[in-house]
């Protein structure tokens, strides 16, 4: 937009690019916990499956373990652009950011290392 005014530009640009920053690092906050989401929802449907996986026959087992893979795939995807995020943010969004994507990155770790036991192929299989 144009000011029509001899006042000091400066005025303007302050609370305009003030405003711009605003919206910004809350843009950037509501991208990062929508990633976030999807990922707890991902790490979520790996733990029910991994929680029903004694009592699935050897017919469901194969589908299970691929939608294991998928979910495990998904949420790393989504860790990833949770660490792009942080890599963009500025300002005191940083510090919350950085702890949740380390403590989602121990739990995927964690969850991966698991599901290794279900998705390697056992001994006796060999």
């Amino acid at each position: 937009f144009f000011f029509n005014d001899t006042a000091t530009t400066e005025i303007y640009t302050e609370q305009i690019v003030g405003s711009v920053r605003c919206v910004q690092e809350t843009g950037q906050m509501d991208l990062f916990e929508t990633y976030q989401q999807d990922f707890q929802r991902n790490i979520g449907n790996v733990n029910k499956i991994v929680q029903s996986f004694q009592t699935l026959g050897e017919g469901e087992k194969g589908q299970k373990i691929q939608a294991l893979k998928t979910y495990l795939t998904n949420a790393d995807n989504e860790l990833k652009q949770m660490e792009q995020e942080f890599a963009l943010a500025d300002g005191s969004s940083r510090g919350a950011m950085n702890q949740s994507i380390r403590k989602h990155r121990q739990e995927y770790n964690d969850l991966k290392k698991n599901c290794l036991l279900y998705t390697s192929p056992s001994p006796r299989d060999s």
